[in-house]
């Protein structure tokens, strides 16, 4: 979709780039307002023209990762937060960084479920800062 067209009717997926903090955080992109619990992704060299937009919001930003050294699967790195349109130069998308609030989010989990223990080395094996690319997918609701 790009900015003021019409919502796809199924759901869209797009290979976007992670941007290093110190770029977003420069003045040429979102300066302060980026802080540490986000993450900014983009198409940076393909031209901007992949991008969260309007309505992505809570969409999964992914990574593929290698478990155990032998399977790999897509791991939820990032959460679809805010941006300066869509696809704009210079103002990827804004996510917030599902790594951050880690403990936060398995002290609810564990508050709630005897489930976790099970998964915690997995949870931990996943850190944006080893990612190269990552997916960004967002439902079209």
């Amino acid at each position: 979709m790009e900015f003021g067209g019409t919502y796809p009717s199924h759901l869209q997926s797009a290979r976007v780039s992670l941007i290093p903090d110190h770029v977003c955080r420069s003045a040429d992109y979102y300066g302060s307002h980026i802080t540490d619990g986000m993450i900014c992704a983009g198409d940076k060299f393909g031209g901007w023209k992949r991008d969260a937009c309007t309505g992505d919001s809570g969409g999964p930003l992914m990574c593929i990762t290698n478990l155990h050294g032998y399977k790999t699967i897509w791991q939820l790195v990032g959460i679809v937060s805010w941006g300066y349109g869509c696809a704009h130069s210079q103002k990827p998308g804004v996510y917030s960084s599902v790594g951050f609030y880690l403990d936060w989010i398995i002290e609810q989990i564990y508050a709630r479920s005897d489930v976790l223990y099970y998964f915690w080395d997995d949870l931990q094996r996943c850190h944006r800062k080893d990612v190269d690319y990552a997916i960004a997918t967002a439902d079209d609701n």
